[in-house]
This record gives C-alpha cells, sequence and structure tokens, in this order.
C-alpha cells in the first residue's frame, strides 16, 4: 500500500468515527429528552418566609407564572435561577397541577421547605408547626397522585418556639375545618360564627405584641369588581366586630382580594367553597 492509499484509509476511518460519534450525540441527545425533557424541573426552596424559585421551563410564561402564582400567597417570592429549554414536552408536564394544587399549603402551612418536581415526579421535604397542617398537606399530595405525578414527601412536626410560630400555630388550629361565613353575597356574619370570632378575639389579647392581617376573598361566581367589593366589605365588619370586642384598631388592617388569590382553582363546587373565605395573617410578631 502506498503513502496515497494509507493517507485515503487514514481520512476514511477518520470520517468513519466521526460518523459514529454524531449518531452516538443524536441517540444521546434523543435518549436526554427522552428521560429528563418530559417536564419542567422546579426547585421552590422556603426559608424563613422567603420563598425562591428555581428550575428549567418550556418557556418564559411559564416560568413567570409559577412565580406569580407562589406571590399570591407570599409577599417575599424571588426569582432564583431560570432557564428556557423549548425542549420540554409541554404535553406530558403536568407541574401546572402540582403549582395550582400545593402553592397555598407550600406558602402557608410549612415553615421550612424545599419542592423538587422533576421529570413528573414530585419531592417536598419541609417541616410544619401543626399536625392539621401536615394532614392537609398530605391530602393535597394523595389527589396529585391520582393525576398521575409520582410523590414523595417527608413533612415534620415542630415545635413552636418563637412567638410568631406559637400565634400561627394556634390560628392554624383554631381556624382548622372551620369557616367565617356571612349571609350569601353579602358582608353580614351569620350568628353562628361568632362564637369563633370570640376565640380568635381572646387569641389576640393573648398576644398583644401582634398586628393582624384580615383577608378576604371570594370564588369565581359573579362579577369580578363585585367581588372585589364583597371581599372588602367582609373583612372590613370582622375588623369593627374585633374592635367592639376590645381589639385596638391599629392591630388590625383589611385587605379584599375578591377572586383574585383562589387557594385552588375554582373548577368545582368544592374548591369554590374553599375559596370563600377569611384569613388572618399575623403581622410584625416579636421573635
Amino acid at each position: 500500500m502506498d503513502k496515497s492509499q494509507k493517507e485515503l484509509l487514514a481520512l476514511c476511518i477518520i470520517l468513519f468515527f466521526l460518523l459514529v460519534s454524531l449518531c452516538l450525540c443524536s441517540k444521546t441527545r434523543t435518549i436526554y429528552n427522552e428521560l429528563y425533557l418530559q417536564s419542567s424541573n422546579v426547585e421552590i426552596v422556603k426559608k424563613d418566609s422567603k420563598i425562591i424559585v428555581n428550575g428549567i421551563f418550556k418557556n418564559k410564561e411559564q416560568a413567570n407564572e409559577t412565580i406569580n402564582k407562589f406571590k399570591m400567597f407570599n409577599d417575599n417570592v424571588q426569582e432564583g435561577k431560570i432557564s428556557i429549554n423549548n425542549d420540554i414536552k409541554a404535553n406530558k408536564d403536568k407541574w401546572l397541577n402540582v403549582m395550582q394544587n400545593i402553592s397555598y399549603y407550600f406558602s402557608n402551612n410549612l415553615e421550612d421547605a424545599d419542592l423538587v418536581f422533576v421529570n413528573n415526579a414530585l419531592k417536598l421535604d419541609g417541616s410544619t408547626l401543626s399536625n392539621y397542617a401536615k394532614e392537609d398537606i398530605q391530602i393535597i399530595l394523595k389527589e396529585l397522585k391520582t393525576k398521575g405525578i409520582n410523590v414523595e414527601n417527608d413533612i415534620k412536626l415542630i415545635e413552636a418556639k418563637t412567638s410568631k410560630q406559637k400565634i400561627k400555630k394556634q390560628l392554624y388550629e383554631l381556624l382548622h375545618s372551620k369557616t367565617v361565613e356571612f349571609e350569601i353575597e353579602q358582608a353580614i356574619i351569620k350568628p353562628e360564627t361568632y362564637p369563633l370570632l370570640d376565640t380568635i378575639t381572646e387569641k389576640l389579647k393573648s398576644f398583644p405584641e401582634i398586628k393582624i392581617s384580615i383577608e378576604g376573598h371570594t370564588d369565581s361566581t359573579g362579577k369580578k369588581d363585585f367581588n372585589k367589593i364583597l371581599s372588602e366589605d367582609r373583612a372590613r365588619v370582622i375588623k369593627e366586630y374585633f374592635v367592639e370586642k376590645g381589639i385596638e384598631t391599629n392591630r388590625l388592617t383589611t385587605i379584599g382580594y375578591g377572586e383574585n388569590r383562589p387557594a385552588f382553582p375554582n373548577t368545582s363546587e368544592r374548591n369554590k367553597r374553599k375559596n370563600r373565605r377569611v384569613e388572618f395573617k399575623a403581622k410584625f410578631i416579636l421573635a
């Protein structure tokens, strides 16, 4: 074999290996897409009441929707490491179901938490002050399992130590499975709700160092403007009730969100009933 033939053979061998490498790269990319790009890859961390959203999303709109959803229930939400990958298979992505169902409880019921969602599997670790809160989160996770999401979780029950944690736990356990009830489409408190409000009043007197934000919410039934005004009026009449019972007015603030902050999607009467709510949130608490 002369020199030119050897050079030609060497070139052919190089081209062959280049072709094999290209095929392997293409195959590897296909496998990667199948295994890792079927869904968004999201990590949401909650620490010291601050929530940070990280992840890989199909598009910027999905990332913004996620951030804004958690902002509904927590004033301190920050964008962390966000990237966009158009190869994500949106038709297999169940992140929307996760976000719609877990964001409320993640924001309100957990002290510290780490939520990881990848390849349509959810892993949630965290701590909570109330066993009731833990049970509620377990119910939500079971519902997500019925929607084809693989769920793992480790929720620990911790002891309330600071003033903030104590009032948060007591308010949650006081309000668990109870609702501040109003006359239909009116800002008139039903008499059967008075004992609940009286008990809350006594709790507020036990913690004079805190202030309370009273937040009114409605479902999506009716006109949006009417729901906004109704939620504001309902929060206001509860404040007036507390003031009449001896709570200083400067400890109480009110806000009405109308239908803009649903705890659950307004897709069933059960969910709508949960969205027709008033929430009490402790503010400016001394640790």
